[in-house]
């Protein structure tokens, strides 16, 4: 009983590792796609941290709808995610 406590921990920990990085390659693909408009080094600033948009600094030097844009572009990727889990979590019921 013990091993298969052990595989099944193991298990769990790698898909939840191939999982987090599934869903880190789809929120920076779709803010990628999504913020085409910002320069590579801009971009690369969302890109580690999104909240960097509340930044007054950051807002200042972009428009209302370009941060709007960055947003929306956040959002999409969010859906998809959990689009991505709760097919996962479907075909994870028995």
């Amino acid at each position: 009983m013990a091993v298969v406590t052990g595989v099944r921990t193991f298990v769990r920990i790698l898909g939840s590792a191939v999982g987090i990085a599934v869903a880190g390659a789809i929120l920076n693909n779709s803010l990628r796609a999504g913020v085409t408009f910002l320069p590579l080094e801009e971009l690369a600033r969302v890109l580690d941290d999104l909240t960097v948009i509340h930044d007054p600094a950051f807002a200042a030097t972009r428009t209302p709808e370009e941060l709007l844009r960055i947003s929306s572009a956040c959002l999409l990727g969010l859906q998809r995610i959990i689009f991505m889990t709760v097919r996962f979590d479907i075909v994870a019921v028995p």
